[in-house]
């Protein structure tokens, strides 16, 4: 493994927790000398991470789409920078980048990174791993509602364990190492 994307908030949230499990992810990123695959800009979690690993001179590549790059969002070179034209575009790029997806908190556009690398997961669309870091019980009710959907038959089970779920980043990454891809083909029966 050489990349690791991380999707999380371009807010930092209210609770200090949330900062302090971004720099534990940033931490092992700089200790593993992975690359740092990012949504681009230096505001909240976001910021966090990739400051922490810029501060370590450690490989970071941030994609963000040309309609959200400011020099107020930015601290990479253009080396480090790829401008897409969409968010969808911004995420299909991270993923080809990446060789494993964390997730951490964040609003609508993480859950739509979220979304969208597990619908593409599902399809066999890419075979990476994708772990949501379950930071103070943050995802509790996603889970919740996801686990509802195989309750309820709109999810098969194997595709649900397509995400992985950690409290912490050494769990995270141990979810990452014993990861093998398993997707149902099947649909479920009417």
């Amino acid at each position: 493994m050489k990349s690791i994307c991380v999707f999380c908030g371009s807010n930092p949230g209210h609770n200090p927790i949330y900062k302090e499990a971004a720099v534990e992810l940033a931490s092992n990123i700089v200790s593993n000398k992975y690359k740092l695959v990012y949504g681009g800009g230096k505001l909240g979690l976001m910021g966090i991470i990739a400051n922490y690993v810029l501060d370590h001179e450690t490989p970071v590549l941030g994609v963000i789409p040309k309609t959200l790059s400011s020099e107020q969002l930015l601290r990479l070179t253009d080396e480090q920078l790829v401008l897409t034209n969409s968010i969808s575009d911004r995420i299909q790029y991270m993923v080809d980048a990446s060789d494993a997806l964390v997730v951490l908190p964040g609003g609508f556009g993480t859950m739509e990174e979220l979304s969208s690398v597990l619908c593409w997961s599902e399809l066999s669309l890419h075979n990476k791993p994708i772990v949501l870091m379950n930071i103070n019980g943050y995802f509790d009710k996603y889970i919740s509602f996801l686990q509802n959907a195989v309750e309820e038959g709109f999810l098969v089970e194997a595709n649900y364990r397509l995400l992985k779920v950690a409290t912490s980043t050494e769990e995270a990454f141990r979810e990452i190492n014993l990861y093998q891809h398993n997707v149902a083909f099947k649909h479920l029966s009417n």
